[in-house]
This record gives C-alpha cells, sequence and structure tokens, in this order.
C-alpha cells in the first residue's frame, strides 16, 4: 500500500491505534482530532488518503468534506462513526464516501475497504491552497 493517511478522529486512543495500524502497512500517518486541525494538515502536506470521524468535536465530518472536496475532488476518504443513520449514508454517497465504517471496527475490515479503492493518479497536494 503506502503513501500518506489523515487520521481524523478526537478519540486519542482509538487514532494512535488506527496510525499504528496504518504504520505497519507502509503508510505516513498524520493525526488530528478537529476539522479545524484537519483543514490546516490538507493545507500543508500532501495526502493520499482521509480517514474521518462523522462527529467531531468543532464539525460535523459530512460538512468538513463538503467544505474541502471542491479543491480536493480526488480525496479519498473513508468516514467511520459510532452510528450511521439512512442520511448519514446518504450523504456519504453524494460526498464520494462508498462505506461508512461503524466503530468500534475490526481493522482487517479497514484493510480490505482500503485496497478496494483504487489511488489516484498523485496525491492530493494541498500545500500551495489558500482554500479550507
Amino acid at each position: 500500500m503506502g503513501g500518506t493517511v489523515l487520521i481524523v478522529e478526537d478519540q486519542l486512543t482509538l487514532a494512535k491505534n488506527i496510525a499504528r495500524f496504518f504504520s505497519a502497512r507502509g503508510f505516513i500517518s498524520e493525526s488530528a482530532a478537529t476539522a479545524s486541525e484537519a483543514a490546516r494538515r490538507l493545507r500543508e502536506i500532501p495526502i493520499d488518503l482521509v480517514l474521518l470521524d462523522v462527529n467531531l468535536p468543532d464539525c460535523n465530518g459530512f460538512e468538513f468534506l463538503r467544505a474541502v472536496r471542491p479543491f480536493y475532488p480526488r480525496l479519498r476518504t473513508v468516514a467511520m462513526s459510532g452510528h450511521a443513520t439512512k442520511e448519514d449514508e446518504r450523504l456519504a454517497r453524494e460526498l464520494g464516501v462508498k462505506k461508512i465504517l461503524i466503530k468500534p471496527f475490526p481493522l482487517y475490515e479497514l484493510e480490505e475497504l482500503i485496497r478496494r479503492q483504487r489511488p489516484p493518479a498523485e496525491p492530493c497536494s494541498c500545500a500551495d491552497s489558500t482554500h479550507v
């Protein structure tokens, strides 16, 4: 696999466990506990994949994705939530998210989901963007 993954999760223990999982598979892991921190990370470094919690302290994950999607249309995103409603599933599809992982989830499920997603031709280089 490989690349850079941005883990947007406010539960520190979960974020660390996911980061270890990605590191063991050759990814560079970056973390953000809030949507505003995630937006800053997107501007600073090229990101290949975002693992996005739907319920963040400062913003709904789908609102965050709706705000950044126009600037990073090929940004691969996997959503995760403690529970997902039909409306969450609809919003996810509308924003290009193929699946919402329900926490707690087995890490092999995350791995299979990532393998099925085709990587973009190049990472979403966000360092030169003034948006988000």
